[in-house]
């Protein structure tokens, strides 16, 4: 995946995309939360590791790309507060399954340890640890 690529399946998947009646928007990884019709998409989670691998060197450079900050924000950030917070819409109203919940929290748990990892200057193949063990658990 080249990274103008990346960028752009990026924004989709952080629902920050121009195109919001983009199939990939409303199915991206936030777009498959809200509004939550009860299935979470693995491929979703894939795409934004990939992506982050991709542009991993950005987390690195003295000038962080606010863009590629601010949608893997939106990913983790509205993805704890919708879904993984106990009094998140998703939760409250009773839309997930434990399974799920467990399954966002792990994904979540993985692109933050690898973009703490990169910002912290860690070996991107190390970085990527989290991730790895994931696959391997598969």
């Amino acid at each position: 995946m080249t990274e103008t690529e990346s960028l752009e399946l990026l924004k989709y998947h952080g629902y920050n995309h121009e195109d919001l009646e983009n199939i990939k928007t409303k199915q991206g990884f936030l777009g498959m939360l809200r509004p939550f019709q009860g299935s979470l998409y693995e491929k979703n989670f894939h795409e934004v590791m990939s992506i982050l691998r991709t542009l991993s060197y950005h987390f690195r450079d003295s000038h962080i790309n606010r863009q590629v900050i601010s949608s893997f924000w939106s990913i983790c950030y509205f993805t704890r507060s919708w879904a993984l917070d106990e009094g998140g819409m998703l939760r409250r109203n009773k839309l997930l399954s434990n399974e799920q919940i467990e399954q966002l929290s792990s994904w979540i748990d993985c692109i933050s340890a690898t973009i703490n990892n990169l910002l912290n200057d860690i070996d991107v193949d190390q970085a990527f640890e989290s991730y790895e063990l994931y696959l391997k658990k598969g």
